[in-house]
Protein backbone atom coordinates (compact mmCIF):
# COMPACT_ATOMS: atom_id res chain seq x y z
CA UNK A 1 0.00 0.00 0.00
CA UNK A 2 1.21 3.38 -0.74
CA UNK A 3 1.70 6.20 1.41
CA UNK A 4 1.38 9.96 1.46
CA UNK A 5 2.52 12.76 3.76
CA UNK A 6 0.04 13.68 6.46
CA UNK A 7 0.13 17.20 6.00
CA UNK A 8 -0.87 17.13 1.98
CA UNK A 9 -3.70 14.16 2.92
CA UNK A 10 -4.54 16.65 6.11
CA UNK A 11 -5.04 19.44 3.84
CA UNK A 12 -7.14 17.77 1.55
CA UNK A 13 -9.51 16.35 4.01
CA UNK A 14 -9.82 19.14 5.38
CA UNK A 15 -10.95 20.97 2.19
CA UNK A 16 -13.23 18.14 1.09
CA UNK A 17 -14.98 18.28 4.85
CA UNK A 18 -15.20 22.14 4.62
CA UNK A 19 -16.96 22.20 0.81
CA UNK A 20 -19.31 19.79 2.83
CA UNK A 21 -20.42 22.33 5.38
CA UNK A 22 -20.07 25.17 3.20
CA UNK A 23 -23.01 23.25 0.98
CA UNK A 24 -25.44 22.31 4.46
CA UNK A 25 -26.97 25.81 4.65
CA UNK A 26 -27.54 25.79 0.45
CA UNK A 27 -28.53 22.29 0.72
CA UNK A 28 -31.53 23.95 3.53
CA UNK A 29 -32.42 27.08 1.30
CA UNK A 30 -33.07 24.99 -1.77
CA UNK A 31 -35.27 22.29 -0.28
CA UNK A 32 -37.36 25.29 1.00
CA UNK A 33 -37.37 26.54 -2.72
CA UNK A 34 -38.16 23.71 -4.64
CA UNK A 35 -40.65 21.29 -3.78
CA UNK A 36 -40.38 18.87 -6.55
CA UNK A 37 -40.34 15.34 -4.61
CA UNK A 38 -38.17 13.57 -6.78
CA UNK A 39 -35.29 16.25 -6.78
CA UNK A 40 -35.38 16.83 -3.35
CA UNK A 41 -35.06 12.97 -2.43
CA UNK A 42 -31.97 12.86 -4.77
CA UNK A 43 -30.33 16.10 -2.87
CA UNK A 44 -31.45 14.32 0.42
CA UNK A 45 -29.64 10.85 -0.71
CA UNK A 46 -26.54 12.94 -1.67
CA UNK A 47 -26.05 14.86 0.85
CA UNK A 48 -26.71 11.85 3.60
CA UNK A 49 -23.79 10.10 1.28
CA UNK A 50 -21.60 13.40 1.72
CA UNK A 51 -21.86 13.55 5.31
CA UNK A 52 -21.31 9.41 5.74
CA UNK A 53 -18.45 9.94 3.06
CA UNK A 54 -16.64 12.79 5.41
CA UNK A 55 -17.49 10.96 8.49
CA UNK A 56 -15.74 7.95 7.59
CA UNK A 57 -12.69 10.42 6.07
CA UNK A 58 -12.35 11.67 9.08
CA UNK A 59 -12.57 8.18 10.73
CA UNK A 60 -9.43 7.30 8.33
CA UNK A 61 -7.63 9.92 8.66
CA UNK A 62 -7.42 10.49 13.03
CA UNK A 63 -6.76 6.32 12.74
CA UNK A 64 -3.72 7.15 10.93
CA UNK A 65 0.13 8.51 12.04
CA UNK A 66 1.24 11.77 11.91
CA UNK A 67 3.55 10.66 8.83
CA UNK A 68 1.47 8.43 6.73
CA UNK A 69 -1.71 8.16 5.46
CA UNK A 70 -2.91 5.76 2.60
CA UNK A 71 -3.88 6.80 -0.87
CA UNK A 72 -7.54 5.61 -0.34
CA UNK A 73 -8.10 9.03 2.13
CA UNK A 74 -6.65 10.91 -1.05
CA UNK A 75 -9.23 8.50 -3.24
CA UNK A 76 -12.06 9.60 -0.69
CA UNK A 77 -11.48 12.83 -0.21
CA UNK A 78 -11.81 13.20 -3.96
CA UNK A 79 -15.31 11.46 -4.24
CA UNK A 80 -16.18 13.99 -1.62
CA UNK A 81 -14.95 16.85 -3.63
CA UNK A 82 -16.70 15.34 -6.65
CA UNK A 83 -20.47 14.41 -4.95
CA UNK A 84 -20.33 18.40 -3.39
CA UNK A 85 -19.53 20.19 -6.62
CA UNK A 86 -22.30 17.90 -8.51
CA UNK A 87 -24.80 19.02 -5.41
CA UNK A 88 -23.40 22.43 -5.73
CA UNK A 89 -24.16 22.85 -9.48
CA UNK A 90 -27.57 21.08 -9.65
CA UNK A 91 -28.59 23.57 -6.42
CA UNK A 92 -27.43 26.42 -8.59
CA UNK A 93 -29.49 25.31 -11.79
Amino acid sequence: MQYLRWSRVALLSTLGFALFLSLLPAVAAAQEEKPDGHWQKRLVADTDKLLALATDLKAQVDKSTKDTLSVDVIKKAEEIEKLARSVKERMKG
